[in-house]
């Protein structure tokens, strides 16, 4: 490697501070090559919806090869906001990242209560629910919608049944079975405990966001 070659390589490179593990790392700035990656999904109009959350996994793929761990949410965010900021210099999202806890929900189905305790996914969590739905190639908006609120929950309790959301399969049934009257109910409330990093959170679907 020439001398040019190894010092801009080691000036492509942040510190990311990871909000939740109190951590510092350094990780590659977005690059032509990973800009023109972005650029395919922005300019793809072969369903859109699938190659959006196809989007998705790749972006979550190459934070995992960039940091080399399985990160909380809220530290995934921390990378994407780095990323953007540093592209977006003249626009930088000024949010401080910290811990969210999202309270239980609780919701009835005809007189039956149902209690929903919600976690902050890990990458892998996102990862496994990901390649669940996008086995299917007739994507559908309701899967999609699926994985935008499972992987948030912990577990479904109903009377003195625990359902766990690792089991992605058996929580798609039960998505299945509720109204999106529900759904949307509990889309809501997952939202407002977002409220605060919210500038953030619209960042992890859009390619177009690392386009200098």
């Amino acid at each position: 490697m020439s001398a040019i070659i190894q010092r801009l390589t080691e000036l492509n490179k942040l510190d990311v501070t990871l909000p939740v593990s109190n951590e510092t790392i350094k990780i590659n700035k977005i690059n032509l090559e990973v800009q023109s990656k972005f650029e395919e999904f922005a300019r793809s109009t072969d369903n859109e919806l699938y190659t959006s959350t196809e989007f998705v996994r790749f972006i979550i793929n190459h934070i995992k090869k960039e940091t080399k761990r399985d990160l909380s949410y809220i530290d995934k965010l921390a990378v994407i906001q780095h990323w953007y900021n540093d592209v977006k210099t003249d626009e930088p999202i000024e949010c401080e990242l910290k811990t969210i806890e999202i309270p239980n929900f609780t919701f009835n189905v005809d007189t039956t209560k149902v209690d929903i305790a919600f976690e902050l996914p890990t990458i892998s969590k996102e990862l496994a629910y990901l390649k669940y739905i996008l086995a299917n190639k007739d994507l559908k908006t309701i899967d999609v919608l699926f994985y935008f609120v499972f992987r948030y929950i912990s577990t479904f309790t109903l009377e003195d049944d625990v359902l766990s959301a690792e089991d992605i399969p058996t929580c798609q049934e039960l998505y299945n079975l509720l109204s999106m009257s529900k759904v949307t109910s509990i889309t809501e409330h997952i939202d407002e405990a977002f409220k605060p990093i919210q500038p953030v959170r619209d960042l992890e679907v859009n390619p177009r966001v690392f386009f200098a």
